[in-house]
């Protein structure tokens, strides 16, 4: 089976809306990824059931006929669950919870799919951490470290034991368009500057 995940396209935060739809660049993006993907077929797509993600989704859809399945379980989450520190014990169960919740769903997606298939995960730079990190094997502790620029694409090989990142990250479709990124921000909400 090969996974292929992607960010949803670029945003902008507000505070108002708390599922803010792509903004113009982001669309961009989206359509570039979409171009991307378009000559691999795929068996199925899951998706987040955020804006952001069911617009990249849309722009992908244009060039695949395949079931979608839309996953509120594939939504953002709280930066702890990737390693930040936690504040109280109401926070911590709410981690402990979202990992539960993340870690139910990769294993569902990975038991649905273990035939010789090709599926599409759209959704969240804190999610694809996560799944990253069960990739690997390792604790999600300091995943948060790891930048996953919108619309980034990851590839992962795998069987029944074994995981293989065959890339990770990669946002080469958008080299020929001069993107200004949004800042990175810690857990802490401080700029990370990559």
């Amino acid at each position: 089976m090969e996974i292929f995940i992607i960010r949803h396209g670029e945003f902008d935060p507000s505070k108002l809306d708390p599922d803010p739809a792509l903004n113009k660049q982001g669309m961009l993006q989206a359509k570039l990824v979409a171009k991307r993907l378009s000559k691999i077929k795929f068996d199925k797509i899951y998706c987040s059931d955020m804006k952001r993600s069911l617009e990249t989704l849309k722009q992908v859809r244009s060039y695949q006929r395949c079931p979608v399945i839309i996953l509120s379980e594939l939504r953002e989450v709280a930066s702890e669950v990737n390693g930040a520190k936690r504040r109280s014990f109401v926070k911590r169960r709410k981690v402990l919870k979202e990992k539960f919740k993340l870690n139910k769903i990769f294993k569902r997606i990975i038991r649905e799919n273990l035939k010789d298939s090709k599926i599409l995960i759209i959704s969240h730079a804190n999610v694809i951490n996560f799944f990253l990190s069960k990739f690997l094997g390792v604790s999600c502790k300091h995943f948060w470290k790891i930048m996953v620029w919108p619309t980034a694409l990851t590839i992962v090989e795998t069987n029944k034991k074994n995981y293989i990142i065959k890339l990770i990250g990669d946002t080469s479709h958008m080299k020929e368009h001069q993107f200004k990124m949004q800042p990175h921000l810690d857990p802490e909400g401080n700029h990370i500057n990559r």
